[in-house]
C-alpha cells in the first residue's frame, strides 16, 4: 500500500516539487510505522520458544513467586 501511494504521488505533478517530495516520502512512512507498530502491539515481549532475549522483561521475579507459592501451598 505504501509503495502504491508513494509511485502514484510521483507521477502526480504536485507544485512546489520540495512539498511534493515532503509527502511523497512522509505518506510510506507513516503507513510502514504504523504496519510496524501494530507487529510490535501483536506480540509486545518478543517471546520465543528459545525462552527470553535481549529485548525482552525479564520474568525471573514471576517464576520465583510462583515457586514460592507452589512451596507455600504444599
Amino acid at each position: 500500500m505504501g509503495f502504491l501511494i508513494s509511485l502514484g504521488m510521483i507521477f502526480i505533478k504536485i507544485q512546489p516539487f520540495l512539498g511534493s517530495l515532503f509527502y511523497t516520502a512522509l505518506t510510506p512512512f507513516l503507513i510502514f510505522y504504523v504496519l510496524f507498530l501494530l507487529k510490535d502491539l501483536d506480540n509486545p515481549f518478543e517471546y520465543s520458544g528459545k525462552g527470553e532475549g535481549g529485548s525482552e522483561i525479564s520474568l525471573t521475579q514471576i517464576y520465583d513467586l510462583e515457586k514460592r507459592l507452589n512451596e507455600f501451598n504444599m
